[in-house]
């Protein structure tokens, strides 16, 4: 049966500016939706389901002036909804529901449910702009002012909270800059509105406005077990040995972009790039090292202390350039989703990063473990040419400067330095907050 091409009375047609055709009724209650009005199934259960959720919401006593109704109708005829409240730029149900119903994250007061609510808010208005006669000016010059003062902080501090690097920053600024006295075009409404929900995603992940926001990066809001700060001290122990310190340092940095399980994937990125410009660095020592291995052919060497050196500095470079090769694509900007899903990936239960951050030590401990065997055979060599006499107390003197040397680097903490935590009373959940998603409910 061929559809109809026009529209039912009181419904206009309009597009998104991403190209996504959307519908909107003008009735006592403003409603939009994405479903294709003009198969007759679709249209009958959408105008049945206006009359009924318009009946629900006048039995609340709710004023239908600044009211819209979101709608959708699937494939078996089950209609899905929520309803935005323009002027309290929230969204609300006509059933008492929890936020795990509406697919929300965890929340710890009132005025922190109201910003992931204002943050779903400015979703809706990004997905349809078209229809009601664009935003004020004041919303823009809202936006601009919080934009400037998040580039600001980006300025005077090293660990700021917002989720965007400061590149990033600038160019959203700018772009909203040359949107002024446009608000009303419908592409303008969409880029305001997804401006408003980047910096209203990192307040509510910040707790914004609570009594214990998060004003620096690397500080937790959300209170640790003991139990996953334990870190095992016999394997701490020698893995300091064996890379001297190294991977404690690593393991330390890494846990730093991850407080309470959140990525902020450019720092993850500028990370990953400064250990690719470490191993990169180590790969012509490490050849030059091996060719000067040529020398022990020429005099009366331990062949056994050469093959350990030699073994250590190749290793070190098959090390390094397996390193490069897997990880400098994460080292970019263009492709935050993969960093965040490596990132988490490399998280193993209670030991977290040790793990990967004892490989990332690898090429540069080879290397150091490689020198200390080269010139030490050298030295051995040197002083195989001295008296006795001297040799032997000269000898004993730079054993016990090495042994304590290398006692040193095995000392580390029995549990990973914990991340400052401040405590909320309502926030019991440790859970990755998702990114900002309009939320449909049966």
């Amino acid at each position: 049966m061929q559809r109809p091409t026009y529209l039912p009375p009181q419904w206009s047609a309009h597009v998104q500016p991403e190209g996504k055709p959307y519908f909107s009724h003008k009735g006592p209650l403003t409603t939009v939706t994405e479903s294709w009005i003009h198969d007759a199934k679709i249209i009958s259960e959408v105008e049945k389901w206006i009359e009924r959720i318009t009946l629900q919401i006048k039995n609340k006593k709710t004023e239908l002036i600044n009211v819209e109704l979101y709608i959708r109708i699937d494939e078996n005829l089950d209609c899905y909804y929520y309803v935005v409240d323009r002027q309290a730029q929230s969204l609300f149900w006509t059933e008492n529901l929890t936020t795990e119903d509406v697919g929300l994250p965890p929340v710890a007061s009132p005025s922190h449910l109201r910003a992931a609510l204002e943050k779903e808010f400015w979703q809706h208005v990004d997905r349809f702009p078209a229809h009601f006669g664009g935003l004020r000016e004041e919303n823009l010059l809202q936006l601009l002012d919080a934009f400037s003062y998040i580039r600001i902080d980006q300025i005077t501090s090293c660990y700021s909270t917002f989720t965007h690097p400061a590149e990033e920053t600038n160019a959203i600024y700018d772009i909203l800059k040359g949107c002024r006295g446009r608000t009303h075009k419908a592409e303008v409404v969409s880029t305001i509105a997804r401006g408003w929900n980047v910096v209203l995603f990192s307040r509510f992940h910040n707790l914004y406005g609570e009594e214990t926001p998060r004003i620096d990066s690397r500080h937790s809001i959300y209170v640790e077990s003991e139990e996953d700060r334990e870190v095992d001290g016999f394997r701490t122990r020698m893995m300091c040995f064996m890379t001297f310190k190294q991977s404690e340092y690593l393991r330390e940095r890494m846990n730093t972009l991850f407080v309470d399980q959140f990525v902020y994937s450019p720092r993850v990125s500028d990370f990953v790039q400064e250990r690719v410009r470490e191993w990169k660095e180590q790969v012509v020592p490490s050849l030059l090292m091996l060719s000067l291995h040529i020398s022990f052919f020429f005099i009366h060497a331990s062949w056994m202390a050469v093959a350990i050196s030699a073994t250590c500095f190749s290793f070190c470079l098959m090390a390094a350039l397996a390193l490069i090769q897997q990880h400098d694509r994460l080292s970019s900007h263009k492709d935050p989703e993969h960093v965040i899903d490596w990132f988490h990936s490399q998280v193993l239960g209670k030991y977290k990063f040790q793990k990967v951050a004892f490989i990332f030590a690898a090429p540069g401990a080879f290397f150091t473990w490689g020198m200390l065997s080269f010139f030490g055979h050298w030295l051995f060599i040197a002083l195989s040419g001295i008296d006795s006499t001297i040799t032997i107390p000269l000898a004993g003197i730079l054993g016990v400067v090495l042994l304590l040397c290398l006692l040193q680097v095995t000392t580390a903490s029995e549990k990973a330095p914990p991340t400052p935590a401040l405590t909320h009373p309502h926030s019991s959940s440790l859970e990755h907050e998702p990114a900002g998603r309009i939320v449909d409910i049966v």
